[in-house]
């Protein structure tokens, strides 16, 4: 989702509820079965706080307190879990070198329980739709997120991988995806992270055929408009396929690439962050950096305005959060903050 949808969420869901339904949650007991399963995700557990490089400590406690019962984060309905969002926030605990038991916990929860998950002979699951029909975007960030923390899942992901393969059309777009820049993204991040690179580049083209005129993708809901946070993943996505593939391929990568970073550095605010809504823009600031460090292009002033957005409390602040710390946007904030793209996270 672009990150527009994330502020609008968070502020219904705040005048709601209130912030406390995204606060910790105590009194938390782990599933016995899930714990087995996930001590094959990392390796022996040691004091996550000590690993973790300082001002960040307590931005990892934070995001551990935000998992509901250690299983995922809360989406828009209070007790239900978005998936998305759940799968960045491991990303972001894999960065700051989260081993305890409740990571893994978590992970397996997500990534390695098929019942849950997916499963191709009933066709259930988060990673389908109610019609039965593979959901590739969300399928290529699991199967992105499971490549990163090397979750054991391979049968499940194979097959992923396979239907995403399957079913790419002459365009580059998958058989009934919608066809907007972050869907693209995420199923050329989850081909590319797991070695179908060849497939990935079929999806570059659809990519790179979406690219609007002054260089910036959309979010995908405001089509004819750039976003930062869809052009952010959008160059981390064109950075994994951009030494690949024939000349004219390259050089129409090079060039996508090039126009968005344009953009993205013609529309910065005060030469450290952007904006949305008249507001500052954490998710949005967050994607482009990563975009921009995956394209290679120093991005040290942003960097340090996302890490002065830490709260008090070791989230990142929001314009809406009243100095508290806000989940959605730490589940995305944390990997640029430590100067870092999600392309950074996979395994060398």
């Amino acid at each position: 989702m672009g990150s527009d949808i994330f502020r609008l969420r968070s502020r219904i869901a705040l005048n709601a509820k209130g912030f406390e339904m995204f606060g910790t949650k105590s009194g938390l007991r782990l599933i016995s079965s899930i714990v087995v399963i996930a001590t094959a995700i990392v390796g022996p557990a040691t004091a996550a706080n000590a690993l973790a490089p300082n001002p960040f400590s307590k931005t990892l406690n934070f995001l551990q307190g935000s998992f509901s019962g250690n299983r995922f984060i809360e989406g828009f309905t209070p007790g239900q879990a978005d998936f998305g969002f759940t799968m960045e926030a491991l990303l972001q605990r894999k960065a700051l070198g989260d081993t305890t038991q409740s990571f893994k916990f978590a992970a397996a929860y997500s990534l390695q329980n098929p019942n849950l998950s997916g499963n191709f002979s009933t066709r259930n699951g988060f990673l389908f739709n109610s019609a039965g029909a593979v959901n590739y975007p969300l399928a290529g960030k699991f199967a992105f997120v499971s490549a990163v923390l090397k979750a054991d899942n391979r049968d499940l992901r194979n097959s992923v991988l396979s239907s995403m393969v399957k079913n790419i059309k002459a365009s580059g777009d998958l058989k009934g995806m919608t066809p907007t820049t972050f869907d693209r993204s995420w199923v050329m991040l989850g081909l590319a992270a797991n070695g179908r690179t060849a497939a990935a580049r079929q999806v570059a083209t659809a990519l790179i055929g979406g690219q609007l005129k002054d260089g910036s993708f959309n979010d995908g809901y405001t089509l004819e408009e750039g976003s930062t946070d869809g052009t952010g993943i959008a160059l981390q996505a064109l950075a994994t396929v951009s030494n690949q593939g024939s000349n004219d391929f390259r050089s129409k990568v090079t060039a996508a690439k090039a126009k968005a970073v344009k953009w993205l550095q013609s529309t910065i605010q005060s030469g450290d962050h952007w904006e949305s809504w008249g507001d500052y823009n954490i998710n949005g600031t967050a994607y482009a950096v990563m975009g921009l460090k995956a394209s290679g292009v120093a991005a040290d002033k942003m960097i340090a305005w996302l890490k002065s957005k830490i709260a008090t409390d070791g989230g990142f602040t929001t314009s809406w959060s009243n100095g508290a710390g806000d989940i959605y946007a730490t589940a995305q904030a944390v990997v640029p903050a430590l100067g870092k793209s999600y392309l950074d996270l996979l395994p060398r």
